[in-house]
């Protein structure tokens, strides 16, 4: 599968540089290419056999995003679940409400890794690793106290960088969310569907 996420230029709504639709494009592709290993993976299947049974779909996946408009493609996206799943081995069950959750986790950790590779581009990619573990958490007075020293730096300058990079990534999170829906009243939606998918991930034993 080719490795699309490393060729493509991090999303940013803050870029004053027009949207180019064959980017969009490709960015959404990508996404769904990692959703499907993703969603194969946690239902069991081998890294190998997931990756080229993820390979096969990829048309699939191409023709339904070129055929979907994009205002309803977070909406349709568990018909293509569906669309997929009867294209693979019924080895192992896969249900429409697992991909979405695959979904969610796979574009919050693009998000993530867009925002490590701005900082290390800015020379901060140590600060990034030890604060990542509170990008979604606060961090207890121990944490902190323990960051400060590892960082050299101070309770006030950790809660700056922190925030910072919090910022950042909801940033890139809503950049990716204008890509599967255009108006604010569908990311509104996408947004409470894919927290909901997430804690019902978290949850389930």
């Amino acid at each position: 599968m080719p490795n699309r996420p490393a060729d493509l230029q991090p999303l940013s709504i803050a870029s004053k540089r027009p949207r180019r639709p064959e980017e969009d494009q490709a960015h959404r592709m990508a996404l769904l290419d990692g959703t499907v290993l993703r969603w194969l993976h946690d239902a069991g299947w081998p890294q190998a056999s997931a990756s080229a049974h993820a390979r096969a779909v990829e048309p699939m996946m191409s023709q339904w995003l070129g055929e979907t408009h994009p205002e309803q493609l977070f909406n349709l996206m568990p018909s293509l679940a569906d669309r997929l799943g009867k294209q693979l081995p019924q080895s192992r069950p896969l249900s429409a409400s697992a991909f979405i959750s695959a979904f969610a986790h796979c574009l919050i950790a693009r998000a993530v890794d867009e925002v490590a590779l701005e900082a290390r581009r800015a020379g901060h990619a140590g600060v990034f690793a030890c604060l990542r573990p509170y990008l979604h958490i606060e961090p207890t007075p121990t944490n902190l106290t323990a960051l400060g020293v590892a960082l050299e730096l101070s309770d006030a300058a950790l809660t700056i960088a922190l925030s910072r990079l919090r910022r950042r990534l909801r940033e890139r999170i809503e950049a990716a969310l204008h890509l599967w829906a255009s108006t604010p009243e569908t990311r509104n939606t996408l947004r409470r569907q894919l927290r909901e998918s997430l804690i019902d991930a978290e949850s389930t034993p």
